[in-house]
Formats: C-alpha cells, structure tokens, sequence
C-alpha cells in the first residue's frame, strides 16, 4: 500500500471513529451535553486532530444526520409499491416512524439543528454541505414518486409541489414545523421522546394525509 493510500484509509478510519463516539455520547447523554473535549478523550485523539476533520460540532451533526438519509433512502427503495398512493403514502410514514423510533439519534439531531443552525453559517465545508444536499434528494426521491402518480390518479391534490412537499414531510419533525403550532408541536414531540408510537403516529399520519387529500 503506498503513501496516498495510507492516508486515504487512516482518514476514513478515523472520521469513523469520530462519527462512531459521537453517536455514543448523544445516545448517553443527548445531544445538549456533547462536547468537543469528551469526544477527544473517548477517540484518543486531539482537539486539533478532530477539528482537522470537523471544524465545530454542527459538521459532525450534519455528517451524521446525512448518514442517516441515506440509510433511510436504501429502505425507502425497498418499500413495495400500492395501487391506492395514499395507501402507499401511509405505509411508507410507518416506515419512516418505526426507523426513527429505532434511530432516535437522527430526530434528536434534527430537532437541534433546525433550532441552533444555519447551513450557511455553522457549516464552511461545502463538500459536506453538497453531501447533505444530496442525501435529502436521495430521502426524498421515493415519496417525490408517490406524490406525483397520486396526482396522476387524481388522489393527491394536484396543487401541490411534488418535491417540495417531499421534502417538507419527510420526517415528523419538518412535518411538525410546517403544519402545526408550536403548542402542538411541542406536545407531539413530547410523545415522540416518549415513544408514544399509538399517539404520535396517529397525529403524524393524520396530519400529514389530510395535507395530501385531493
């Protein structure tokens, strides 16, 4: 193995690493208590040897949630198709619930993001920033093809934008930022952190099929 590729396979190493740790300290203490200085001592490595990959904790958060989207999006593939979109639709939300309600991570990361970040601001890596960008594409690209065969079908409402509204019910999370107030929103995220599955996948669905309804 020569020089280049030594350091090709200690880099991917050890963003792994890193990425691997962080996940334990969230899923120990939750994400409000993650710090630059556990982590390094959890990896045996330096400060400067994780902000060498990472220049702050947002780029190791938004490196994970864009894991996890692509994760989502290999399952989202394999979900089988349903003559009835809204029926498909319905199916595919549960998919989406059970895999959160396993990867609890991955909400709590959004959730923090979504109220302490700005891409453009936290986040100077645009390799990482175009990464996410395509993970979401790649999320998204299922439900993109629900919504416009049901309009199609005339089972969803035609007026609405097929990706747009993919991306924006993609998770419970933009659901809930984009269709509820914030005193529901909090009470569902409640039941969410509780994984109250009977409460909060009735509301989600509910929710979300009466914003798809033709």
């Amino acid at each position: 193995m020569g020089i280049k590729d030594r350091q090709k396979r200690e880099k991917i190493d050890r963003i792994a690493l890193i990425l691997r740790n962080a996940r334990k300290i969230i899923n120990a203490k939750g994400i409000n208590s993650f710090t630059i200085d556990e982590l390094s001592e959890k990896t045996e490595l330096s400060r400067g040897a994780i902000y060498y990959y990472f220049k702050n904790k947002y780029e190791i958060f938004l490196k994970i949630i864009t894991d996890e989207n692509f994760k989502m999006a290999k399952i989202y593939k394999r979900f089988p198709e349903n003559e009835d979109c809204l029926k498909w639709y319905k199916g595919l939300l549960k998919e989406i619930y059970d895999y959160n309600k396993k990867n609890k991570i991955a909400l709590e990361i959004l959730i923090y993001l979504a109220k302490n970040m700005q891409l453009e601001k936290n986040i100077k890596n645009k390799e990482l920033r175009d990464e996410y960008i395509k993970s979401i594409y790649a999320s998204t690209e299922k439900v993109h093809i629900i919504i416009t065969k049901g309009q199609q079908k005339n089972q969803i409402k035609a007026s609405l934008a097929p990706f747009e509204l993919a991306f924006s019910l993609m998770t419970p999370l933009l659901t809930f930022l984009n269709l509820v107030t914030d005193k529901n929103y909090n009470k569902m995220l409640e039941n969410l952190y509780k994984l109250d599955s009977s409460k909060i996948f009735d509301d989600y669905v509910e929710l979300t099929l009466d914003a798809l309804k033709a």
